[in-house]
């Protein structure tokens, strides 16, 4: 990020390619599970996530990351068979979420990565690549 105040940051699996209807909750009725930031709300990297009824769950990643600017973070995102849990390797740290509030098994998800700006301030973000593999 070249900034970490007034902007929103999403990566991660979502089952619709529309666009958000809730800059605030783009997961709104949503199937998805995504990494979070969203400078109005908390200086820290999140997880957002949700089976696709009413709002989404917002939780923290164990530890705390806070969203710094140009610092490059990798990110792991993937679903535990053995666990039945999303587990995210965010910055070095495993962070799984459970199994309320999750995609389907059966839910067929693409890869959203965005960045909102939130004031008339230009916001960038450096995404160097995504690779998204099945073990199925």
């Amino acid at each position: 990020l070249n900034n970490n105040t007034n902007m929103r940051v999403f990566c991660g699996l979502v089952d619709s390619v529309s666009t958000p209807a809730s800059a605030s909750d783009p997961l709104n009725a949503v199937n998805g599970i995504a990494l979070w930031f969203d400078s109005a709300v908390s200086a820290v990297w999140k997880i957002k996530h949700n089976d696709g009824s009413g709002a989404s769950v917002t939780a923290a990643i164990g530890g705390g990351v806070a969203a710094s600017t140009a610092t490059l973070y990798p990110v792991e995102i993937f679903y535990n068979n053995n666990t039945s849990k999303w587990r995210f390797v965010f910055n070095d740290i495993v962070t799984e979420v459970g199994t309320a509030d999750i995609p389907a098994a059966t839910q067929n998800l693409g890869f959203w990565t965005y960045i909102e700006n939130t004031t008339g301030a230009d916001r960038t973000m450096r995404v160097y690549y995504e690779e998204i593999y099945s073990d199925k």
